[in-house]
């Protein structure tokens, strides 16, 4: 797909901005758990890493043929590339065994020495460095409410911060809200799963404002458009498509490596093929050009996906077997299929993946 050649939109109020593919995980489009994961207790304390995380990509239903991302909880894949983080100082160093409570008092103390021309000193931006590595550390161990506790006070005391550092923490606690949405859908709390996802909506859309030069920021912004906008129904995800495709676009421009972003891309491409006689009568009422893609852009994005991180998701396995399917390559679907079941389950979304693959494959 073409890299889009101007900023993508985000609506100033935040409102639901579309919903791409359709999963119950991104284990959704943007952080995935492993089996490991999902084992590790709340109460356990991950140990706390030096590594600076990064300032430039970060650590992804009302029609489902409108929702090109999963409903995963975080970056399939795995962590982002990290920058080189600063030379400690004595201060810097006290931080390695601090608890989350004591990690907030430690940057705010941090922040109040820096010089009085506002400038951030190098124990400053080691210290949030820290901070956000042991934030994206208990994301990755589904300690969601206490990364939020971690990150959240920092945030609303951040007026004077650089715009880019602003975005890690919004786009941070953005995918928190993504995902703890989800945990309310699973527990049949639909108006807590709306309020978690708008207020998800509106932390992505500010984070894509401060720093649009931030993968990470672009691809939870497209899964939570994709996500937010089925609430309004299908006459708003359509038109919300675009904004999904933009964003998602832009993410693999500023980050290639991240192959969650692009199975995201490729499930756009997907149910946009995909798109059923009366859907397409409805895009066309709404747009004087509406969505187009085929399923061989589908399948070039997909498996761009797998072979950036083989293995990375059963859903995209799967995604390039239906896409060889609808372009009448049985032999290649079949294939995919098996490849796909030959991944371990980890999630409730994998557990449908891998039921969805059977039925298929029993099917061809």
């Amino acid at each position: 797909a073409t890299a889009p050649t101007t900023k993508p939109s985000v609506a100033s109020d935040a409102p639901p901005l579309i919903r791409a593919g359709s999963y119950d995980s991104m284990s959704e489009v943007g952080g995935y758990k492993t089996a490991e994961e999902d084992a590790v207790d709340d109460s356990a304390e991950p140990p706390i890493t030096h590594r600076a995380a990064s300032t430039s990509s970060g650590a992804a239903r009302a029609d489902n043929r409108w929702s090109c991302v999963g409903e995963s909880s975080g970056d399939r894949e795995g962590e982002r590339p990290i920058a080189t983080e600063p030379a400690r100082s004595s201060a810097a160093d006290e931080s390695e065994a601090l608890t989350d409570a004591e990690a907030v008092v430690v940057v705010e103390r941090a922040a109040r020495a820096a010089d009085t021309s506002g400038a951030v000193t190098d124990d400053s931006m080691h210290l949030r460095a820290v901070l956000l590595a042991r934030a994206d550390e208990l994301y990755t161990a589904g300690a969601l409410e206490r990364a939020h506790a971690l990150l959240a006070p920092v945030l609303a005391n951040a007026t004077a911060e650089e715009p880019q550092a602003l975005a890690e923490l919004e786009w941070r606690l953005a995918r928190i809200s993504h995902d703890l949405a989800l945990q309310a859908k699973r527990a049949r709390q639909p108006a807590k799963e709306h309020e978690l996802m708008l207020e998800g909506m509106r932390l992505v859309g500010a984070a894509v404002e401060h720093d649009d030069q931030n993968a990470a920021t672009h691809k939870w912004c497209a899964i939570l458009v994709s996500v937010t906008s089925a609430f309004d129904g299908t006459k708003t995800m359509i038109q919300k498509s675009f904004v999904v495709k933009e964003h998602f676009e832009a993410a693999v421009r500023l980050d290639p490596k991240d192959a969650t972003a692009r199975h995201g891309l490729g499930v756009w491409h997907y149910e946009v093929a995909s798109l059923s006689w009366t859907m397409r009568k409805v895009a066309a009422a709404i747009f004087a050009s509406p969505p187009t893609a085929t399923h061989a852009e589908a399948l070039y994005h997909c498996n761009l996906a797998e072979n950036t991180s083989p293995g990375f998701y059963i859903r995209n396995r799967l995604m390039i077997a239906k896409a060889h399917a609808a372009l009448k390559d049985r032999k290649a679907a079949k294939e995919w299929l098996g490849k796909a079941l030959e991944l371990p389950e980890r999630t409730p979304d994998d557990t449908e993946a891998l039921a969805e693959a059977r039925k298929l494959l029993g099917a061809l």
